[in-house]
């Protein structure tokens, strides 16, 4: 019983930290089928600058050069994307959606100061990374409403430190993106 008493009490423990887990991800994906209303991140800040003149830019094939043009937080930016075949996966990307008709690359994103910063992005079932020296960074929550027609989805990352980071862009049905980058309130 002594031998088996720490693993009972990791066990006991683990499990809610395992379960708050799963819930700060997202919701499931049945709840994420509603229109822009039906986000349970707070959004209203991204929604209200969504539709200003935004910040245009052309993915790179691949990482981007050290002196490329940044995305500017907190303003909207339309990216134009590269048809699929003419951009390679960033190594470590959480999934690979490219396809035929498919369109995605990098850019540089500006991140002013540590925390957590949200990713947003439009309509196109698009798939993407932020990625730091080291690979992906974590993304402790996620929501999307597959109704909603200007925010498709938004991701929040951990972001250890300002700087340069990329968006590594795969797997949109649209060959322009409009995202918003946003420091969580």
């Amino acid at each position: 019983m002594r031998k088996l008493f720490p693993i009972l009490m990791l066990l006991a423990l683990g499990t809610p930290v395992a379960a708050q887990d799963a819930a700060s991800r997202g919701r499931p994906m049945q709840e994420m089928r509603g229109g822009c209303d039906n986000f349970a991140i707070d959004l209203r800040r991204e929604f209200s600058v969504w539709d200003a003149a935004p910040q245009r830019l052309t993915a790179a094939p691949a990482e981007p050069a050290a002196d490329a043009v940044a995305v500017r937080a907190s303003q909207p930016a339309e990216i134009t994307l590269l048809p699929d075949g003419a951009y390679r996966l960033a190594p470590q990307a959480g999934q690979d959606r490219r396809a035929e008709g498919r369109f995605g690359g990098e850019v540089t994103v500006e991140i002013p100061a540590a925390g957590q910063w949200r990713v947003s992005a439009g309509p196109g079932g698009v798939w993407y990374d932020l990625m730091g020296p080291q690979g992906p960074l974590h993304d402790p929550r996620f929501e999307m409403q597959t109704r909603c027609t200007s925010i498709f989805k938004t991701v929040v990352f951990a972001v250890p430190e300002p700087g340069r980071y990329r968006l590594a862009i795969n797997g949109n049905a649209n060959a322009v993106l409009r995202i918003l980058v946003s420091p969580e309130p």
